[in-house]
């Protein structure tokens, strides 16, 4: 499964904790943090792209959460995400190479 594909999955509620916040309340701010950070295993792959990801610009992580992350045509997500077509394809260029150049240097 791709890096998009298994977050697109995860943010519609597959594989995600059964508990809601609801129930979460009553328990302690380091109960409910390390239930929700031991609920979902991040395969190995995944995790790598995530540190590349989290190392880039708030504009080219928009970018590649529009094509990648999100449901829909990418330019009207990124619309959605404050970014404008020649913006999208500017960002979303320079974070892809980004991203390769740093996975060929892992």
């Amino acid at each position: 499964m791709s890096w998009g594909n298994y977050w697109k999955s995860k943010s519609y509620g597959k594989g995600l904790p059964r508990s809601s916040s609801i129930n979460l309340i009553g328990q302690s701010f380091s109960q409910s943090t390390l239930y929700l950070s031991d609920s979902i295993v991040v395969p190995a792959s995944v995790a790598v792209i995530d540190n590349i990801f989290a190392a880039l610009t708030t504009s080219q992580q928009s970018a590649l959460r529009a094509k990648y992350k999100m449901a829909g045509k990418a330019t009207d997500n990124a619309q959605r995400l404050g970014l404008n077509r020649k913006s999208f394809n500017h960002y979303l260029s320079r974070a892809e190479i980004r991203v390769m150049i740093e996975l060929d240097n892992y």
